[in-house]
Parts: structure tokens; C-alpha cells; sequence
């Protein structure tokens, strides 16, 4: 996905506008509800956020606005730096690489810390867009692919929903005409929305050795090899 045409949209484009509106309420949701400590941000830039005392939150970007200047694909921060992690349509720009950028995630997220995730879904109805109103999304990350990225991992899916039923428009009037179709679409057509939200938890899959005798047996954990199938 062409960032610079995502960023672009992301700002000027009414839809762009809406998406990321939906996007913070989401991330600001789960906020009210935790107490983290160190946030980073990566991907498009959501606003600001009301944040719990203390909380420390990073933006890191290829390019200005940022704290720290970097690029994805080779994080700069040291092992289990952060707890929490939000990423708002990163892995829709660095195409085949997501897994690469998730594997340097799950080393910088403290054990059973949070990944705030967005990304684009590829079957929403913006694949049918021919005038080039929205990002193309025909390529974007596959849910059904991210959830089993997370099985192989033992990343457990804690919440998930499904945003922007809106087709691809340009104008403000037809964007609020249409607004009935986020309650139709929520409640009949989750699975076409423009937008997949996730809150993912990173379990550590515990070892532990016991001697019986001579032999020596192997147990596993098994609540941290949990994870969400439906969402």
C-alpha cells in the first residue's frame, strides 16, 4: 500500500477523517481501562489521547511529526521496553514484511502486554473502488492470516471489532446520508467493514521441567496457548 497516498487520504479525505475518528475512539476505549505505562505508537498518527498519570507514550515514524525517527522494519528499542504497543495501519504499508515487523514487536512488548492493532480489510467494499477514493486495500493484511500468525505465537486475542461499513465517497453530505449502514452493516455484514480493530496479548509459553525417577517430563502451560478463534 502506497504510504504517502494513505497518509494524504488520512488527512484531507472526509472518509480518511472518519476512519481515524473511529480508530481513537477504539484506542482511547481500551485505555480507560488499563493502566499502562509505556506506549509506543507506530503507523498513522491517531491524535491525542487522555492518558493515565504517569504514562509515558512514544511516536515513532519514518518521517516528521515523530519523537523518534525509524523506520519499522528495525526497531531501535531494546528487549520488553514497552506494554503497550499501538500500531494504526503499519502492516498495510510494509506489504509482505508484516510478519517481520510483528516478530520485532513480540521483542520489545513485555511479557502479556498489549498490541493495539488496525488494519484495512481486503474483502470490505473499498476493493470495488475504481476511482481511487480510498487506499487500495485489495492487498492489504488478511485477517484470517493475522489469526494465525497469532496461534503459531501464542498471541491471544482479547477484543476485536469491526469498523466502517461507509462505501468508498468523497463527500461529507452522502458520508452522513449513509451513516444507517454502520448499525446494518455491524449487525449483518460484519465481515465486509473497511476496517478491523484488535487488541492482541502477548502470553509466554511457560516450560517447566520435573524429574520422575530416571526420566524427565516436559509440561506446558496450556492457558497460554489460549487464543480468540471467533472475532
Amino acid at each position: 500500500m502506497n504510504r504517502q497516498f494513505l497518509q494524504t487520504w488520512w488527512v484531507n479525505h472526509f472518509l480518511g477523517h472518519d476512519v481515524c475518528l473511529q480508530e481513537h475512539h477504539f484506542v482511547q476505549k481500551y485505555l480507560n481501562t488499563m493502566l499502562p505505562e509505556n506506549i509506543l505508537s507506530m503507523g498513522m498518527d491517531l491524535g491525542t489521547f487522555r492518558l493515565p498519570e504517569k504514562c509515558t507514550w512514544i511516536r515513532q515514524n519514518e518521517s516528521l511529526p515523530a519523537d523518534v525517527l525509524a523506520n519499522s522494519l528495525a526497531l531501535p528499542w531494546v528487549t520488553q521496553s514497552f506494554d503497550v504497543v499501538v500500531v494504526c495501519h503499519e502492516l498495510d504499508c510494509v506489504g509482505q514484511h508484516w510478519q517481520l515487523v510483528l516478530t520485532q514487536i513480540e521483542h520489545i512488548l513485555q511479557p502479556h502486554g498489549r498490541l493495539i492493532l488496525t488494519g484495512f480489510n481486503p474483502y470490505s467494499l473499498w476493493r470495488l473502488d475504481w476511482r481511487h477514493e480510498v487506499p487500495d486495500v485489495r492487498h492489504a493484511l488478511h485477517l484470517h492470516d493475522l489469526k494465525m500468525w497469532c496461534a503459531k505465537h501464542h498471541w491471544q486475542i482479547e477484543q476485536g471489532q469491526f469498523l466502517n461499513y461507509l462505501p468508498p465517497i468523497r463527500s461529507r453530505k452522502w458520508i452522513e446520508n449513509l451513516r444507517f449502514l454502520e448499525q446494518a452493516g455491524n449487525r449483518w455484514l460484519p465481515h465486509i467493514a473497511a476496517v478491523y480493530a484488535l487488541i492482541l496479548r502477548k502470553d509466554v509459553l511457560n516450560v517447566r521441567l520435573s524429574k520422575q525417577g530416571q526420566n524427565v517430563h516436559f509440561s506446558i502451560d496450556e492457558s497460554a496457548c489460549a487464543w480468540a478463534r471467533n472475532g
